[in-house]
């Protein structure tokens, strides 16, 4: 029987946590009389968790700060990191990693993949479809024609001064590129996306495609960009019905 879709999204962030919790020591640190280990975690901050413990005495935690980026940070005071996302930051405590203020479910979701996915790799400095991910060539690419749909339908009949607007409500910034209008998007740090967009005119319709940065598998799934056009579909859609 399967399970659904509010069901799915309950396990999906349990799963997601679990990485997160090995990761970074504290009370839910398993009790043994050694450990010293390195986690893979390195968020987009650079930070690398460390942690190590001598027989007999309780873990202790450093952060080492790499390559400091703007936008997420961790607290060791108040077990929490605090991420810019579309526009707004977010805190997430641990060790339960309760985001306040609350997003979609599948919006945490998403940046709990990537806490515990970044390695801490560099902007690429080149965009390229999601079709180009790795993995991507059947979800990605499918992803790309009907996002690009979906929004050129939604902003396409919008005159460029208000798709600025609908933009830059989500943080994003304006530039130039081949496209009546492009946007950078920032839905994570180190993880933009491109928005190119062409209006619609007499002979054709709006039309729209999505970009993302040449590094972005460090950071995301192929699976977690589909969720992130859907993401950030709705949440154009929302800043429409303002302009």
């Amino acid at each position: 029987m399967s399970e659904s879709p509010a069901c799915e999204k309950r396990l999906a962030l349990k799963f997601a946590v679990r990485p997160l919790r090995r990761a970074i020591p504290g009370p839910f640190s398993k009790d043994s009389e050694e450990c010293a280990w390195t986690s893979r975690l390195q968020s987009p901050t650079g930070c690398l968790q460390k942690c190590s413990r001598p027989p007999g005495r309780r873990s202790s935690c450093a952060i080492l700060r790499t390559r400091p980026a703007p936008g997420i940070e961790y607290d060791p005071a108040r077990r929490a990191f605090r991420v810019s996302t579309l526009g707004e930051t977010v805190e997430i405590s641990l060790p339960d990693c309760a985001f306040s203020p609350a997003l979609p479910e599948w919006h945490q979701l998403v940046i709990l993949h990537c806490l515990s996915r970044a390695d801490g790799a560099p902007p690429g400095g080149e965009w390229i479809a999601m079709g180009q991910m790795r993995d991507g060539l059947v979800r990605g690419s499918k992803c790309d024609r009907e996002a690009g749909a979906r929004i050129g339908a939604l902003l396409g009949g919008l005159s460029p001064e208000d798709a600025g607007a609908v933009c830059r409500a989500l943080g994003g910034e304006p530039v130039e590129g081949k496209a009546d209008f492009s946007c950078a998007l920032p839905f994570l740090p180190r993880w933009p996306v491109m928005l190119n967009l062409w209006f619609a005119d007499d002979e054709f319709d709006g039309s729209a495609r999505l970009l993302v940065d040449k590094s972005a598998d460090h950071y995301l799934s192929i699976e977690d960009a589909v969720a992130v056009t859907d993401i950030l579909i709705a949440r154009l859609a929302e800043n429409c019905r303002l302009v």
